[in-house]
């Protein structure tokens, strides 16, 4: 069972694997193809997404075979959430890192 709160007071490194699965909202924006702009560098999110993506309720069909299936998915970790310029701004993963407040 979880601790109420308990991304409070760790880091996502801290986290164990029920606690970093938990923060996540299932948005499904890490899962959609992205374009960013040569120019700008602005990240623009297309209606495209991954092929395992369940587009009901923003899961993936086949997580632990993920990595596998689609060679280019990107695994989400405490040591390359700060690199993923890509990451929505909401992201819990995104906010923690940032040392930012997650929405209530």
């Amino acid at each position: 069972m979880l601790k109420k709160d308990f991304w409070k007071n760790k880091k996502l490194s801290e986290l164990d694997h029920e606690e970093w699965e938990a923060l996540c909202d299932r948005c499904g924006k890490c899962c959609l193809i992205k374009l960013e702009d040569e120019k700008t560098s602005k990240i623009l999110y297309t209606n495209v997404s991954c092929q395992l993506l369940c587009q009901k309720n923003a899961v993936c069909l086949r997580y632990s075979e993920r990595k596998k299936i689609v060679k280019d998915c990107v695994e989400i970790s405490y040591k390359n959430v700060h690199d993923l310029k890509w990451m929505p701004k909401t992201c819990s993963y995104r906010l923690i890192d940032e040392g930012k407040p997650l929405p209530l």
